[in-house]
């Protein structure tokens, strides 16, 4: 137990930096983790896929803006293509979903009661 300890410490406290290093992005990754089981109560199936997606797109802006790093016209545009497509069904899903539904209530609900011409 006493190798454990002192191994421990040094990670911790003397390599400070590198524990940093560590334990700030999974400080963020448990928040984000928490709101995102929160967010899923409260939006509907499609908007929550939608802006799940744009994590991709965040992260690739994100790494260019603070880490500096450079992204091909070919990364980008794959970058774009598949949160767009993704956003792209899933809105055509909520859209198509909202029309029947519509259509449903008008045909089988209004009808009857008021003629429609």
């Amino acid at each position: 137990m006493n190798e454990f300890t002192k191994l421990l410490y040094d990670e911790c406290v003397v390599n400070r930096i590198d524990f940093m290093k560590l334990t700030i992005p999974s400080i963020l990754y448990t928040v984000q983790n928490t709101l995102q089981y929160y967010s899923i109560s409260l939006l509907s199936a499609p908007v929550f896929q939608v802006l799940s997606q744009l994590k991709i797109l965040t992260t690739a802006i994100f790494s260019v803006l603070l880490l500096s790093r450079k992204l091909s016209v070919i990364q980008w545009t794959s970058i774009v293509f598949l949160s767009g497509k993704t956003s792209f069904i899933y809105s055509l899903i909520y859209l198509l979903t909202d029309f029947l539904t519509y259509s449903y209530i008008r045909r089988c609900v209004i009808s009857p009661i008021i003629p429609i011409k």
